[in-house]
């Protein structure tokens, strides 16, 4: 779990790479692959650290409905991807929260997770995974926009 914020608070999750001894067509083949990671990969790279933070707010957050906790969650990804384009430090810090608010309230209340409630949980969130795809529209709409947006601005 501590990738997590390594991973979700870095600005360029795929690089590109334009060599000088490149020709044209390596270049533009380089160029093509760099969005097909970001159209293609980037949203089952969201869809995981999606369901990764909404399982560990359903067992955080007992008082949630599920759909409040995947808008929780779908929300801290979005604003750790807006802050990544702004400074990548701010979105390491925001990206540690998570983790460390999860190992704190399981030392201080061990028994707040149980194999009923881990198991009736489990069940729930499987049966309302199908709602899933409009939070993730979002967040990957966002994630295009910022890196188009960040593309512009570097060109000019």
């Amino acid at each position: 779990m501590w990738e997590f914020y390594s991973t979700l608070a870095k600005r360029d999750l795929f690089g590109i790479r334009l060599e000088s001894y490149m020709c044209k067509w390596q270049k533009a083949g380089e160029i093509i692959l760099f969005f097909l990671k970001y159209i293609i990969a980037f949203p089952f790279y969201t869809f995981f650290w999606f369901v990764v933070f909404s399982i560990f707010l359903i067992f955080l957050a007992k008082s949630f409905t599920i759909q409040e906790i995947f808008f929780i969650s779908i929300s801290m990804i979005s604003f750790t991807r807006i802050a990544a384009y702004y400074k990548e430090e701010l979105a390491n810090d925001i990206a540690k929260i998570i983790p460390i608010t999860f190992l704190v309230t399981f030392l201080l209340n061990p028994t707040s997770i149980s194999i009923e409630d881990l198991l009736t949980k489990w069940n729930y969130f499987l049966s309302s995974f199908p709602g899933i795809l409009s939070y993730l529209g979002v967040t990957i709409s966002l994630e295009w926009i910022l890196r188009v947006l960040y593309l512009l601005k570097a060109r000019f």
